[in-house]
């Protein structure tokens, strides 16, 4: 059993156990939902002690959230359930007025946070598969449907989120038995297909750019739409595949996709993916045998394959494939498709949890023009002891203001002054693009001494021992010190000090 700070589940509300003297104000926000309409208070009274197989009651935690005295959530979470390195969501649910404003991903992303923190693998749960935004919502949050529960009243979906870092794009035998799993349909063919892309990624395809480019316009057009669908799905631990059907129904740009989709590149010889399919063909894990699967290699050409024509028919298949690096810029792209003629996003966040490789992925796919605030962090005996002491009070605010501030929502280029060897270099300066886009990436850039200047907001955060790792890997032993006796520090309290991710816009946990 684990020592559980509920306190860390949320730094947006408080949080703390529910009774069944609460149970009237559970129903409250069950009724403004439809998924849980039917949840009534003697159902409530008898979830708040329903326990698991094998557990007890200092395992469970039922959980209101609390904004002052009021009720605008509701979480069910069981420690160690089924297994010991897992935490099982029971129930959450909010408030309808906290709902449409990315709160309810925010505390998700907290919690994730912070079990990967407490030694956790995995979050499981379960939705009903009739509720496509249920589905909606946890596909976003990376939770990956490993089984169908049949119910008398219906399907409960049970999904998981691993916690490991990038755990899921580890391996092709996972993604492998993961594409088998979602399309019954998948003949040899369908296999060799995904091998081939594994491989070599969008090369065949790209012969002539401006042709693949006029045929994925022309095909954006023409599509059909079908239910609920996922975005993407990882076919190996370099690329996935994005849906163009749920992509246009996202409202997303056909152009940042060919942007991602030039940018696929396989890895690994053909060969070692082949191997893994001899392994879960011979084992009896895939839909077919392994005689089918030797016989299609043996008749295979080496040239690129098309789907086969059982998984059309039940597929109907229309997608690209792009680098799961671009993964994480994806749900960035989704809040700046809501802005028509440009937008400007402002990355903070977490020494070491990504904020320049995602800036850096989102100018590659939109072709936005790059500020760093690392071009405005004073060096060390610049500033006054008092200014020093504020929160954010080592940023050269004056500065950015003036070069960077009053030309950011022009699309025109423009270039601005920085640092340079620990002075400002007025010869030199950095020059940034001409684009409707701009992305401000870095700490502080989300101070309040600039304004309301952005238009999306996005934080990006990781666990202290994921942080520290990456600290020394990048940046070697040497320096840990000074990141976790000076840097980190004064970061953390300008994060606190502006509640930036309950701010955000989108919360990134990596």
């Amino acid at each position: 059993m684990k020592s559980i700070d509920i306190s860390r589940f949320s730094t947006l509300y408080s949080l703390r156990a529910l009774t069944e003297k609460d149970a009237e104000a559970v129903r409250e926000i069950a009724k403004e939902n439809p998924a849980f309409e039917k949840y009534g208070i003697e159902e409530i009274c008898r979830d708040m002690h329903l326990l698991p197989p094998g557990k007890e009651m200092e395992e469970k935690y039922y959980l209101g959230y609390f904004e002052k005295e009021e009720m605008v959530g509701v979480l069910d979470f069981i420690d160690g359930y089924p297994e010991a390195d897992t935490g099982y969501i029971g129930l959450f649910m909010l408030s309808k007025y906290e709902q449409g404003r990315k709160i309810g991903t925010s505390l998700i992303e907290a919690l994730a946070c912070y079990c990967r923190e407490l030694g956790y693998k995995r979050l499981l749960l379960g939705y009903d598969k009739a509720n496509p935004q249920a589905a909606g919502f946890w596909e976003s949050l990376d939770f990956e449907s490993v089984r169908e529960i049949p119910q008398k009243d219906g399907i409960i979906v049970v999904a998981e989120r691993s916690l490991v870092r990038e755990e899921r794009f580890k391996s092709f035998s996972r993604c492998l038995l993961e594409q088998c799993r979602l399309h019954p349909a998948m003949q040899p063919r369908d296999v060799l297909k995904m091998c081939y892309q594994a491989a070599f990624g969008a090369e065949h395809g790209l012969g002539d750019p401006a042709a693949a480019r006029k045929y994925l316009r022309a095909e954006f057009s023409a599509l059909r739409f079908r239910g609920h669908e996922r975005l993407y799905e990882v076919i190996s631990p370099e690329l996935c595949r994005i849906n163009l059907r749920a992509w246009r129904r996202r409202e997303l740009k056909w152009q940042w996709l060919y942007n991602m989709f030039t940018a696929a590149r396989g890895s690994g010889s053909i060969e070692e993916y082949f191997d893994a399919v001899d392994k879960h063909a011979t084992a009896g894990e895939l839909p077919f045998t392994i005689e089918a699967w030797k016989a299609e290699i043996a008749a295979w050409d080496g040239e690129a394959v098309s789907h086969s024509e059982a998984y059309r028919e039940t597929e109907e298949p229309a997608y690209r494939i792009v680098p799961t690096k671009y993964i994480n810029a994806i749900r960035v792209l989704e809040e700046m498709a809501e802005f028509k003629d440009g937008c400007v996003v402002a990355i903070d966040g977490r020494s070491n949890s990504g904020k320049s490789s995602l800036a850096k992925h989102l100018a590659e796919i939109t072709g936005a023009g790059l500020v760093h605030m690392d071009d405005f962090l004073m060096p060390a005996g610049k500033g006054t002891v008092e200014r020093l002491g504020l929160p954010g009070g080592n940023i050269a605010y004056d500065l950015f203001k003036s070069e960077v501030l009053s030309s950011i929502r022009s699309p025109k280029a423009f270039s601005h002054r920085y640092f340079n060897e620990h002075k400002i270099d007025f010869k030199k300066k950095k020059r940034v693009k001409a684009s409707p886009y701009r992305i401000v990436e870095g700490s502080y850039s989300q101070h309040s001494y600039f304004g309301e200047y952005m238009d999306i907001k996005v934080f990006m955060t990781v666990d202290k021992t994921e942080q520290r790792m990456r600290v020394v890997e990048r940046d070697g032993e040497a320096l840990a010190p000074s990141y976790f006796g000076i840097w980190i520090p004064m970061e953390e309290e300008y994060f606190n000090f502006f509640r930036l991710n309950e701010k955000a816009d989108v919360l990134i946990s990596t």
